[in-house]
């Protein structure tokens, strides 16, 4: 397997983006996730803790395997992830 990679000049390309993902002094440390073990209709399930976060979200998975009840919304709410084009 190789790898290919080429250095760019900073603004060479405008489709190019830095995003907060991306450590930008590697002496900084990370922070580990925050994972709390949760109960819903007396399962344990795992949470991730996500102080940025403008609401509450759970995997379409967990849903089916725990059985929970879904309601239909009238109209989808939007969704804006921290990374541009996602």
């Amino acid at each position: 397997m190789s790898i290919h990679a080429q250095w760019l000049k900073s603004d060479t390309y405008l489709a190019l983006q830095r995003t907060s993902s991306t450590v930008k002094d590697p002496s900084w440390l990370v922070p580990k996730p925050l994972v709390v073990v949760i109960k819903i209709n007396g399962q344990e399930a795992q949470a991730l803790v996500d102080i940025g976060s403008l609401g509450d979200f759970i995997s379409g998975m967990l849903v089916d395997q725990l059985k929970l009840k879904q309601k239909e919304l009238k109209s989808p709410i939007g969704l804006q992830m921290a990374i541009q084009g996602s």
